[in-house]
Parts: structure tokens; C-alpha cells; sequence
């Protein structure tokens, strides 16, 4: 008897170790299937959103179906800023709080009423330089500064070079054209500018020598820092919200009018070579007086080039595809960032909390406002390692 009980016993045992097993299987597996329908209904309302969009996404050739999400275009190709008008007022608050958040004192010096003009052409600034005409391609891009503008060019001019064709520089266009235009991250821009400002400048400094009083008469203060330091591209951002780096916003003293053509600064590189030697300084301006008042047919994306090089050629129905974009058709010394200034600065934009870095975005709120519909970009939000 003894025997059988402990037989029995056993027998239970086994038997609710198995009912056990069954029931948290039955349970994990209900789990799972519901994660995997909500997965898949979460898909499918993506893909229906998707469908219903105005937005319709141009599907590259030979694309991998295991490119990311943000690697897929889904904004609007085409930007018409010709009713785009900047908000002065709102931008000279930006201008305002940039300067609080730096700590800078109430003072005549770079008082952002007093410099309502600086401000102004800061956004307008464009460089000046005329869009480029392909007649062959029925094409017009708009170069802008340090968003590899080389590099598309020397890719077009030897596409146009395969066709036997000729290119044509001209301030006028015809009406057919497809007119183009690429950008970047203002934030990311405005480094690689920073980086290029100090590659001339240092240029500026061999080439114009100039005595120890006339450095002492220079408002700005960074250059009394080691090239390459965090220090000085701290006080590089000190000089420029507090205006020390932009009395030639305003050209001949002007108190109104737009900023400088490029051939100003040619002109009066004397007065002061170390900002203006090949125009040095304006690379560090926001995006938007060079985009504003215009219409493009497609706008492209630095950061994805290899897509929207291919996207541009269907969008302006080009005859031929192109060739891949060869990146290495320019070579850019400072890409290699001989003096260490974009480490500084990405450095230092994280100083403080990122006090810097959030001055620098408010000054360059008029590149992410533009271009918000396209490419929202996150550079400038509240998380302080994202630049």
C-alpha cells in the first residue's frame, strides 16, 4: 500500500508539472500572437497612411528592402519660397535669448535693436553667386556653401562633358528648366563652416600681415586662443552672437540695404583681410537667403545624396540616368580637419549644458523653419548629445 501511495503520488505530480507546462505555453503563445497582430496591424495602418499620402515615394532602382525608414524620401520634392517673408521680430528675439543664454550683459555694444540691420542680413545673406545652367540637361542648380556644392558640380560638368555639351553660367533661365537645389543640417552646416572660416583665416593671417595694434583694435577675441582649441571656438560663438564678428553684414557702413555681394569683399579685403579673404566669413550664414524667394522644382539631401541624385534625374525627367555621384572628384582639405576646429566645436557646443549649441540653433532657426516640411531635422532639439 505503502508503494502504491507514493506510486500515486507521483503520478499527481507529474500531472500538474504538465498541466502547469500546457497552461503557460497556452498563455505565451496568445501572448505572442498578440504582439505579432499588433505588429502587423501597426504595419499595415503604416502602409495605409503611406498609400493615402499626397507625398507618393519614387522607389529608386535596385533599392534593398532593408533600407531604414529615414534612407525612403517621403517629403515633398519641390519647395516654393517666394512667399516665405522671415520674421524679424521673432528673429531678433532669438537673437535676444541667444545672448541671455550666453550670459552677455546688457550692452550698447551689441544691442540687438541697435544691430535690427545685422540681423536682418544675416538671414539674407546669400553669397550672391549665379545659379548654374546646363543647357544640355535642361537644368539650374543653386550652389550653396558647404553642402557640397564641388562635388555636384564637378559630378554635372562631367556628366555634361559625356554628352558633348556646353554649360552656361547666367542669371537668367529659361522657363522649362527644372531648377535644384541641395541642403544639409543647418547645425552640421554651420560646423563645417566654422571649420572652413578657420582654414582661410589662418590663409588670411600669412598672406596679410598686420602689426600688433591693428590686432588690438580688432573687436573680435577669438583668434587669442590656440587654433584648434575648445576655448577658441567657444569665443568664436561669443564674438558672433554679441555681433564682433559682423559689422560687414552692413556693407560701407550702411545703416540699411542687403548684405555684400561677393566682389565687395574682394574689394575691400584691406580693410579687413583676416574675415574677408576669400570671403571666409560668410560660410558660417544660414542657408536661407540663398532658398528664399525662389521655386525649385526638387530640393536634395546632402546626407542621402546617393538617393536623391538618382531621385533629381526622374523628378526633372532627365533623358539619361546619371552616373553614381563620385565623392571623390574634389578633394577638400578641410574635410580632413587639419587644424582639429570641428572637434573643438562640436566640443564646445556641448559646454554648459549645451548653452552653446542651443544660441547657435536659435541664430540658424530661419534654415530649420525653411526647410521643416522637407527634412525635420533634430539636430537642434532638447537632447544635448544630438548634433
Amino acid at each position: 500500500m505503502i508503494l502504491s501511495g507514493s506510486f500515486y503520488t507521483c503520478l499527481t505530480s507529474i500531472a500538474f508539472v504538465i498541466a502547469t507546462f500546457l497552461a503557460f505555453q497556452k498563455t505565451w503563445f496568445s501572448a505572442n500572437n498578440e504582439s505579432t497582430f499588433l505588429l502587423k496591424q501597426k504595419q499595415y495602418r503604416l502602409r495605409s497612411d503611406s498609400s493615402s499620402s499626397q507625398n507618393q515615394v519614387l522607389r529608386l532602382k535596385n533599392e534593398s528592402t532593408n533600407d531604414t525608414l529615414s534612407d525612403k524620401r517621403t517629403a515633398p520634392y519641390e519647395l516654393d519660397t517666394t512667399q516665405y517673408e522671415i520674421d524679424t521680430g521673432k528673429m531678433m528675439q532669438n537673437w535676444f535669448i541667444a545672448q541671455k543664454l550666453l550670459n552677455l550683459d546688457d550692452n550698447d555694444e551689441y544691442n540687438v535693436t541697435k544691430h535690427h540691420q545685422h540681423i536682418v542680413n544675416w538671414n539674407l545673406n546669400s553669397q550672391a553667386k549665379s545659379n548654374s545652367i546646363y543647357q544640355s540637361l535642361d537644368l539650374s542648380v543653386n550652389y550653396i556653401a558647404k553642402v557640397a556644392s564641388e562635388e555636384v558640380a564637378a559630378n554635372l560638368e562631367g556628366w555634361v562633358d559625356e554628352k558633348k555639351s556646353s554649360k552656361k553660367i547666367s542669371e537668367s533661365e529659361p522657363k522649362d528648366i527644372c531648377r535644384v537645389a541641395f541642403v544639409r543640417d543647418p547645425l552640421a552646416r554651420f560646423i563645417s563652416g566654422y571649420v572652413e572660416f578657420e582654414w582661410r583665416f589662418v590663409q588670411a593671417q600669412e598672406q596679410y600681415r598686420t602689426s600688433a595694434a591693428d590686432n588690438d583694435r580688432k573687436k573680435f577675441t577669438f583668434h587669442h586662443y590656440s587654433l584648434g582649441s575648445k576655448e577658441r571656438a567657444i569665443a568664436f560663438i561669443h564674438d558672433l552672437v554679441s555681433f564682433r564678428l559682423l559689422d560687414w553684414l552692413i556693407a560701407l557702413g550702411k545703416d540699411e540695404g542687403p548684405p555684400p555681394r561677393i566682389s565687395w569683399f574682394d574689394e575691400h579685403v584691406e580693410e579687413n583681410p583676416w574675415l574677408y579673404h576669400r570671403v571666409g566669413i560668410t560660410h558660417i550664414c544660414p542657408m536661407a537667403g540663398r532658398l528664399r524667394d525662389q521655386k525649385f522644382d526638387f530640393i536634395g539631401q546632402l546626407e542621402y545624396m546617393d538617393r536623391d541624385w538618382n531621385l533629381m534625374s526622374q523628378v526633372c525627367d532627365l533623358e539619361e540616368e546619371p552616373s553614381p555621384f563620385d565623392t571623390s572628384l574634389i578633394n577638400h582639405i578641410t574635410s580632413t580637419d587639419p587644424h582639429n576646429t570641428k572637434c573643438a566645436m562640436r566640443v564646445a557646443l556641448q559646454e554648459d549644458e549645451c548653452r552653446l549649441k542651443k544660441a547657435v540653433c536659435l541664430l540658424l532657426s530661419a534654415d530649420y523653419e525653411i526647410l521643416s516640411n522637407h527634412f525635420p531635422y533634430t539636430s537642434c532639439s532638447l537632447d544635448c548629445s544630438n548634433q
